[in-house]
């Protein structure tokens, strides 16, 4: 973990936690409907539905919060990643 990342962040770029945070909806939701087709072979499926979901907005969450933290830092005129060199400034 780089110094100055929060711990609770999943992904490195918001792009990549929207892209997971769906996914794992997708698949959430998948198996919380196969579930209530009444697949009979799994009594957990409701539970692993859910527990996915979970995961779906910890993603989710992490996404919007660096999404949030990139436009604090382009409006206070900050750079956004260290090395990078700074945008020019507007006349």
């Amino acid at each position: 973990m780089a110094a100055g990342e929060p711990w609770w962040q999943l992904t490195k770029t918001p792009r990549r936690g929207v892209l997971m945070g769906a996914m794992w909806t997708l698949l959430g939701l998948a198996q919380m409907l196969l579930s209530l087709a009444g697949r009979p072979h799994h009594r957990n499926t409701v539970a692993i539905g859910a527990l996915w979901l979970m995961l779906a907005v910890g993603y989710l969450s992490s996404a919007a919060a660096q999404f949030r933290q990139q436009r604090s830092r382009t409006a206070s005129g900050t750079p956004g990643e260290p090395g990078l060199p700074r945008p020019p400034e507007e006349i």
